[in-house]
């Protein structure tokens, strides 16, 4: 990747959360894969911990387009269309 380990962070208000999830300094450049395993675990950690709250429905698709839709969102894959909060 070719954004310093700083910048990564999944959440806007915590900028450091990458570098002190991975320990690395906030300077250096982390692997594709390293990067996809800290958005897997993050997500997997927020399911856990809202469970209760929300419901996640996982679709691996191809998204062609995503539109604001009533104080909503439709996302538009090859062969259907969804609706999200």
């Amino acid at each position: 990747m070719n954004v310093p380990s700083i910048r990564m962070s999944c959440f806007v208000d915590i900028k450091e959360h990458f570098v002190q999830y991975n320990k690395m300094n906030e300077y250096s450049f982390a692997t594709r894969k390293l990067f996809g395993e800290y958005l897997q675990n993050t997500l997997n950690d927020y399911i856990q911990l809202t469970r209760n709250l929300i419901k996640i429905q996982h679709i691996q698709e191809e998204v062609n387009d995503i539109e604001k839709y009533n104080n909503k969102y439709k996302i538009k894959l090859n062969n259907n269309e969804i609706i999200a909060d």
